[in-house]
């Protein structure tokens, strides 16, 4: 019976870790879960999707670092905010940054000096307790158009002209045609 003791011993503790694993497991498992899914958010929005040029474009950033449910990150020294304007042809036209607290909304307003497409984006940077060094955190981005309003007044009166224009035309042949219908 002396063989029989180690295998009784290594069963016992197998059984053990198997009861340790299966009450372990949902915490661990929660663990997992909480870090796959995101536990910041940023989103940047304007009030339009298209402006007359010249007008204000008024751009609203939420950043928040931790959302409710989630760990605060260690080793944080602070956050900074960057906004970047860029024209379709990928020439920054406006930039703006500051160190913010771990939530926050900012409004920042920018007038466009030129018609067109542009992008307006937004990076949250992590600076690391310690050494200083910056880590890019979340990103976003929005899209907007920018319409020259003295082109958008000439076209508009152009094709004005040309409908005023082609309605005296067809109401002249009208009556001269009524006109050589009575003679």
């Amino acid at each position: 019976m002396g063989t029989r003791e180690p295998f009784h011993a290594i069963t016992s503790i197998i059984a053990c870790v198997a009861i340790l694993m299966v009450l372990l497991a949902p915490n661990v498992w929660g663990s997992v879960q909480q870090a796959a899914r995101p536990c910041g958010s940023l989103t940047v929005q304007s009030d339009r999707a298209t402006y007359p040029l010249g007008q204000p474009v008024i751009i609203v950033v939420a950043f928040h670092a931790t959302l409710p449910s989630c760990a605060a990150p260690m080793f944080v020294q602070g956050y900074l905010l960057t906004i970047r304007i860029f024209n379709g042809t990928n020439g920054e036209v406006y930039s703006w940054n500051q160190t913010v607290p771990a939530s926050v909304n900012i409004t920042e307003s920018w007038t466009p000096t030129a018609a067109g497409d542009y992008s307006i984006n937004a990076t949250s940077w992590v600076t690391i307790l310690g050494n200083g060094a910056m880590t890019k955190g979340l990103a976003a981005s929005k899209l907007i158009h920018v319409q020259d309003t003295y082109q958008s007044a000439a076209t508009e009166s152009f094709t004005l002209a040309v409908m005023a224009i082609a309605i005296i035309a067809v109401a002249a042949g009208y009556l001269t045609l009524r006109h050589k219908s009575r003679s």
